[in-house]
């Protein structure tokens, strides 16, 4: 199974892309410059479109930037938003860190 990796990695990119655009879209088409969830959902969004199209280049680099930018606001994410208690959310929030940081560790490699 291991000439699944690549599909796995695309997998992996794609759902960050969905994840990203879907679960921010509505925050950016506000178009609210002085929220900071607008700033944060769009910069989220464009790092998860930056992680899809790294996997397109031969270097690792905007992979490995985009994800390191995509872990830092998951875990800020985390940080502001988690009250103690452990819930499904929260558990989203680790997968995606978890995505992010496997790209941040092995870039278009995985």
């Amino acid at each position: 199974m291991k000439s699944a990796a690549p599909i796995a990695n695309w997998l992996f990119r794609v759902s960050f892309l969905l994840y990203g655009v879907l679960a921010n879209y509505q925050t950016f088409s506000s178009f609210d410059f002085t929220s900071k969830a607008f700033v944060l959902g769009t910069l989220f969004m464009v790092l998860s479109v930056l992680l899809f199209v790294g996997g397109f280049f031969k270097t690792d680099t905007m992979t490995v930037l985009s994800a390191l930018g995509l872990v830092c606001l998951s875990v800020s994410q985390i940080i502001i938003s988690w009250n103690g208690d452990i819930t499904q959310v929260l558990a989203v929030q680790l997968l995606i860190v978890s995505v992010a940081f496997y790209f941040l560790a092995g870039g278009n490699n995985g």
